[in-house]
């Protein structure tokens, strides 16, 4: 309650502050003065009820004085001096009239349109309080959120453990070698072939038709030994041109234009050349594949896939 009264008192010396600046945009600097007078008088006493008020409370209500007693002692000093104007009485000046701080705009939503009178036709109007949320809907809406975003977390949190659970039970069945024991179970028993799942029955069974583990193996290595051999077959074959090509060189070199004239051998050349250079490519784009089959190859015998073949 003391606060309010503080305020109620600085609120009129400042109310006072404000009209004398009117009057001075009017020229009235004899109402100016008073007006200024009331003010100092009121935040004065503003001033005086905030004394027990925390310093920096108090300082609010002393800052106001100071303005308005400086705007006071100019405003005197100007009209004694300059306007010469007489001062009226502090009991014949009106009140100050009460002024909204905001100026209301209208809607023109719900304004008349087309010279229409009468109230505004609001059946068509969007409503422009339609996204405002009360408080305490807000608060409800926080908590759900809240709530629903620790579920998501807990569902989280149970999906990662299920899936480390059955990763670690994948590997204590060590699943490989089982399947290898189950191939080569009791065939009276239902823990053979018969026992897989058919798909993974077939390709087992194709798999070992085909050699198993030591036919790929072999064809594996067996790569590396055709790449070598060609590549060794496509330089003795340059070689072979290089020669014939320095032969047909010296023949020209002896014989002149009219070798050209009766030799053959350098439309072949050409062609051979063209055969070899196909060739390279081909054994280039064989030497990649080869290493990507080497790195799939190093991979599977580097798991525990291989048992199984």
């Amino acid at each position: 309650a003391n606060v309010v009264d503080w305020n109620l008192a600085l609120f009129e010396g400042l109310a006072q502050f404000h009209a004398a600046e009117q009057h001075a945009a009017a020229y009235e600097y004899g109402h100016q003065v008073a007006r200024l007078s009331i003010g100092v008088v009121k935040l004065k006493h503003a001033v005086a009820l905030s004394s027990k008020a925390t310093p920096e409370l108090r300082k609010v209500y002393e800052e106001a004085l100071a303005k308005v007693e400086w705007a006071h002692g100019l405003a005197v000093k100007d009209n004694s001096t300059v306007y010469l104007e007489p001062i009226p009485d502090a009991a014949t000046l009106p009140a100050v009239p009460g002024t909204s701080i905001a100026k209301p705009l209208p809607y023109e939503d719900l304004e008349p349109t087309n010279g229409e009178s009468g109230p505004p036709n609001t059946s068509t109007s969007e409503d422009p309080f339609i996204h405002i949320v009360p408080v305490a809907i807000q608060h409800i809406l926080d908590r759900y959120d809240t709530a629903a975003r620790a579920k998501l977390d807990s569902l989280n949190e149970r999906l990662q453990k299920v899936v480390e659970r059955g990763s670690s039970r994948l590997l204590e069945l060590d699943l490989p070698h089982a399947l290898q024991a189950m191939e080569g179970g009791d065939k009276s028993q239902t823990s053979g072939v018969e026992a897989l799942p058919t798909s993974l029955a077939a390709s087992l069974t194709a798999v070992h038709k085909a050699g198993g583990e030591q036919a790929l193996r072999a064809a594996v290595t067996k790569l590396s030994e055709v790449e070598l051999k060609c590549t060794k077959a496509a330089e003795e074959v340059g070689a072979t041109l290089d020669g014939e090509e320095a032969a047909e060189r010296e023949m020209e070199t002896e014989h002149g234009p009219q070798w050209r004239l009766v030799s053959t051998a350098s439309a072949a050349i050409t062609a051979a050349r063209a055969d070899l250079s196909s060739c390279s490519a081909k054994l280039s784009a064989a030497a990649k594949a080869n290493a990507l089959v080497f790195e799939r190859f190093s991979k599977l015998t580097a798991s525990d896939a291989m048992p199984l073949l």
